[in-house]
């Protein structure tokens, strides 16, 4: 029985945050709710609190109430399921056309290469190595989630007192981020961890924020530009951060993707 609970509470909470999507335009930025339609987006935000205020309460409820409190946002997310309904028609029928949700997520394949460089005299690059990460994209495909960075190994130049040193790059956080499917636009913050071959040097963390758009290049110099993703499937993602507690710490680094997206959102 308490499994059967459980089971049925991790449903109903997918269903609600499924149908709390923000409302966007056709290239997934924010949508305004016209004036006459007001009223059902305040109806919406009433039902989403008390739906909060009922999940609040399962922790710590006994069986029996966790049944009663379970019906009741299941009653709940019907009545919100149909007021979205509701703003939607009336957003239509006022001129603004949320975008449609697609019956399901995407899982897509990024397959390229990644050019990091840096300021560091030492270890100033280019280090070119070959690129492929598994991404999701939501069902609005106004998200994009990477689901899969496997370690990309490389070798620096020769450094002085180091010799040539084997680096191995992991990502441990970020990988959530937007796309916009019209223009191609995509922004992905990712940090990846530095391990260094030497118990001579320690590791390194940084953050890039990887974007269509333009950001350092990494030498110092000058900038690097990023593509939106185009009819041909080609996207170019740009970033650059200052390396924080290793070897790099301070120094300013940058990183440029050139990859195939497959399948095309």
């Amino acid at each position: 029985m308490k499994k059967k609970i459980l089971v049925t509470f991790i449903l109903l909470i997918g269903l609600c945050a499924s149908v709390q999507a923000q409302h966007l335009d056709q290239d997934c930025n924010p949508l305004a709710v016209p004036a006459a339609c007001r009223g059902f987006s305040d109806a919406i935000t009433r039902i989403e609190a008390r739906t909060a205020a009922l999940q609040a309460r399962l922790i710590g409820a006994s069986p029996n109430q966790k049944s009663a409190l379970l019906r009741t946002i299941k009653r709940n997310n019907d009545e919100l399921a149909a007021a979205k309904a509701d703003l939607r028609r009336c957003m239509i029928d006022h001129g603004a056309t949320p975008r449609e949700l697609a019956p399901s997520e995407l899982n897509s394949n990024l397959n390229g290469t990644a050019v990091l460089r840096t300021t560091d005299s030492e270890a100033r690059g280019p280090f070119e190595v070959d690129f492929d990460i598994d991404i999701r994209f939501t069902r609005n495909r106004c998200g994009v989630t990477i689901t899969r960075f496997p370690s990309i190994k490389l070798k620096t130049d020769n450094i002085p007192g180091l010799g040539r040193v084997s680096v191995t790059v992991s990502k441990t956080g970020g990988g959530t981020g937007t796309f916009h499917p019209i223009s191609g636009a995509m922004n992905i913050p990712i940090t990846l961890h530095f391990h260094y071959g030497t118990i001579l040097v320690g590791d390194d963390d940084v953050t890039f924020n990887l974007t269509t758009g333009s950001a350092p290049s990494g030498d110092g110099d000058r900038m690097a530009i990023g593509s939106p993703l185009n009819a041909d499937n080609r996207i170019t993602l740009v970033g650059s951060a200052t390396f924080r507690n290793g070897y790099l710490d301070g120094k300013l680094g940058g990183l440029l993707i050139r990859a195939t997206i497959s399948p095309n959102p």
